[in-house]
């Protein structure tokens, strides 16, 4: 391979690992928790500092523990990626909203919103022609959390705006026939 064709593949191979780290992220606001799921090799590690574990364990912590939220966001910084043949590390900074559902132990209508900054440091390796995260862990920076009241849509003059869905129900699963939900080509072949 000359020195043109490798670094286009390099390139490729950045390009790839970014979309999957959006993905992962999107999926995760979205509790598309198999979207997320195909970001990752079956063998995979994830260390959320809470959960620290093999993926499929991860998964299984994850879905009563999404159940608690009303809103996931995670602004995702531009990942730096370092390829090494079939293998790729990146560090990612993210800052992430959540809100937790009003429950009735909660005075008035008011909810835990903490805004969390962290950094995701990924292990990726390139399998059957997909990126997939090998190993994710999250190093927690700062965290504040403040009380406030779960987002309404205001009534608009021109009509309703688009709500938010932690599910299918939201129009991003609409948007190119949900094109930006689904796992990696190599993967989806």
């Amino acid at each position: 391979m000359d020195e043109q064709q490798a670094f286009l593949e390099t390139l490729k191979a950045e390009r790839e690992i970014a979309k999957v780290i959006r993905l992962a992220a999107r999926a995760s606001d979205r509790k598309d928790l198999s979207a997320q799921r195909a970001c990752y090799h079956d063998d995979a590690i994830d260390n959320h500092g809470m959960f620290n574990g093999p993926v499929d364990d991860f998964f299984a912590w994850l879905q009563p523990h999404h159940e608690n939220y009303d809103m996931f966001l995670h602004f995702m910084g531009t990942p730096s990626i370092e390829v090494e043949g079939t293998r790729a590390f990146s560090e990612t900074y993210c800052l992430a909203v959540t809100q937790l559902k009003v429950h009735t132990l909660y005075t008035l209508t008011a909810a835990p919103m903490t805004m969390i900054g962290c950094r995701f440091l990924d292990e990726f390796e390139q399998r059957d022609g997909a990126w997939k995260i090998l190993k994710r862990t999250v190093v927690f920076e700062w965290s504040k959390t403040d009380y406030a009241a779960p987002a309404k849509v205001p009534p608009t003059p021109g009509g309703p705006m688009v709500p938010p869905f932690r599910s299918p129900e939201d129009f991003v699963y609409k948007l190119g026939d949900g094109i930006l939900m689904k796992p990696p080509a190599a993967a989806r072949a």
